[in-house]
């Protein structure tokens, strides 16, 4: 059975609550978390692992859906004297 993108959109935003693109947006900006306080990717390496190429409005996205810069997900490094 084949559905209009509009008719999927609408029916979505339905069952969820909140748009496709704002779901996708928040799956994204979770996984590029993990990506960088787990698997210790940089901000730029992270945005493109979640397919968004531009750092600027990752970063932008991130701080949105977030609430938080990528930058400050980082684990603190050990400085051994």
């Amino acid at each position: 059975m084949f559905v209009s993108k509009y008719y999927f959109c609408r029916m979505f935003r339905a069952y969820t609550g909140m748009p496709v693109i704002h779901y996708i947006n928040t799956l994204r900006c979770d996984y590029a978390r993990k990506l960088i306080t787990e698997n210790g990717c940089n901000v730029s390496e992270a945005a493109l692992m979640v397919g968004i190429s531009n750092l600027p409005y990752f970063t932008r996205l991130y701080k949105r859906h977030m609430g938080v810069l990528p930058s400050k997900m980082r684990p603190e490094r050990i400085h051994e004297p």
